[in-house]
C-alpha cells in the first residue's frame, strides 16, 4: 500500500509542476462564458444526491457525549465556554454552541442531525463555487470545482461523523471571509462594511477550530498582489485570539500524549514534509482504500482519470482563457 501511495504521489506532483508551468505561458482571450445554468444545475443536484444517503447513519463514538452536552445546555452556560478550559484542552465554543441551537430541532434524531451537518456543507461547497469565480474559473468549471469539494472521498467523516462539526464550521467561516474578503477589494460600494463583515467571520472561524489560524496566508496569497495593509488586522485577530486560547488553556492546548504532555511538541520535519508534499496530494488526486482489491470498473476509472489529469497538466491546450472566463490567474 505505501509502494502505490507514494506512485500516486509522485504523479500528483508531477501533474502539478506542469499545471503551473503551463500557467506561466502567454495566453489569449476566449469565448464568452454562456454556462451560468449549466454550471449550478451540477452543483445543486449532484452533492445532495451524492449524500443523502448518509442521512441513515447512526451516531457513533463521540457524537453521543456532544449532543448529550447539547441537550441539556441552558444559557447560562454560554459564557462558560469562552472563560472556562474545556476537557478536551481545546477552544471551540461556537461549535458547542451549533450544537446547542441543532438540539432545539433535531432532538434525538440521527438522520436530523446528519441533515443540519448537509446543510452546513452543502453552504461550504456553494461558497467553493462563488470563490472560484472570483478566481476567474468559468461558471461550469466553478461549479465542477464545488462539486469535487463536496463529493471527495479523502475526508468523509468531516461530512458523515457529527463530531467533526468544529471542522464544517471553521471551513464555512474561512471560505465566507476569503469571499469577502476579495468582494471588499473588487467593490467601492459598502467596501468598509463588506470589509467589517469579513472580520466578524474570521473570529467566528478562529473560535471554531485551530485550522482557521491559517487564514491571513490564504487571505495574502488569495489576490493578485498581496495586500499587506489589509491583511494586517486579520493577522492581528488571529495573533490575539491564540494569546487569548494559550492564557484560558495555559498553554497550546490540544491533543495530549500519554505523558500528559501536547502531542503538538511531538513532532518530525520529515514526517510533515512527507504528509504536506506527497501524501496529501496522492490522496487527493487518489481517494482510494487500498487496503481492499479494486473491482474492475475502478480500474478503469482509474486509468481514465489519469488521463484526464495528464491532459489538464501536461498536454492541454496553451489558451486557457476559455477555462478561466477571460481572466488572468488562476488559483
Amino acid at each position: 500500500m505505501r509502494a502505490v501511495i507514494n506512485l500516486e504521489a509522485v504523479f500528483a506532483v508531477l501533474v502539478i509542476l506542469g499545471a503551473c508551468a503551463r500557467a506561466l505561458r502567454p495566453t489569449s482571450p476566449g469565448p464568452r462564458d454562456s454556462t451560468e445554468r449549466r454550471g449550478w444545475l451540477l452543483l445543486l443536484l449532484v452533492i445532495p444526491a451524492a449524500l443523502l444517503w448518509t442521512l441513515t447513519f447512526p451516531l457513533v463514538s463521540d457524537d453521543f457525549i456532544h449532543i448529550g452536552f447539547a441537550l441539556h445546555f441552558t444559557s447560562d452556560k454560554i459564557g462558560g465556554l469562552f472563560t472556562i478550559p474545556a476537557g478536551d484542552h481545546f477552544f471551540r465554543p461556537l461549535g458547542y454552541l451549533s450544537y446547542a441551537l441543532d438540539a432545539l430541532w433535531a432532538g434525538h434524531s440521527a438522520a436530523l442531525w446528519h441533515f443540519a451537518t448537509l446543510l452546513i456543507h452543502f453552504a461550504n461547497c456553494v461558497l467553493v463555487y462563488l470563490i472560484a469565480r472570483q478566481a476567474g474559473l468559468a461558471r461550469i468549471f466553478a461549479a465542477t470545482a464545488a462539486v469535487l469539494f463536496g463529493i471527495h472521498g479523502s475526508r468523509p467523516e468531516a461530512v458523515t461523523w457529527i463530531a467533526c462539526r468544529f471542522d464544517l464550521l471553521a471551513t464555512l467561516f474561512v471560505l465566507l471571509t476569503l469571499w469577502l474578503f476579495v468582494t471588499s477589494t473588487r467593490q467601492n460600494s459598502h467596501r468598509q462594511l463588506i470589509y467589517a463583515a469579513a472580520l466578524v467571520t474570521a473570529f467566528l472561524g478562529l473560535i471554531s477550530k485551530e485550522a482557521a489560524y491559517v487564514l491571513p496566508v490564504l487571505l495574502l496569497i488569495i489576490t493578485e498582489k498581496p495586500l499587506w495593509r489589509r491583511v494586517a488586522p486579520f493577522a492581528a485577530l488571529t495573533g490575539a485570539v491564540f494569546i487569548y486560547r494559550w492564557h484560558l488553556l495555559s498553554g497550546i492546548g490540544g491533543y495530549q500524549t500519554s505523558a500528559h504532555t501536547p502531542a503538538i511538541f511531538n513532532f518530525s520535519l520529515i514526517r510533515t514534509a512527507n504528509a504536506l508534499l506527497l501524501r496529501l496530494w496522492a490522496t487527493l488526486f487518489f481517494p482510494l482504500n487500498w487496503t481492499e482489491s479494486p473491482q474492475w470498473w475502478l480500474w478503469i476509472a482509474i486509468g481514465a482519470g489519469c488521463l484526464v489529469y495528464l491532459s489538464m497538466g501536461l498536454c492541454g491546450r496553451r489558451d486557457r482563457r476559455s477555462a478561466i472566463g477571460g481572466q488572468q490567474r488562476l488559483e
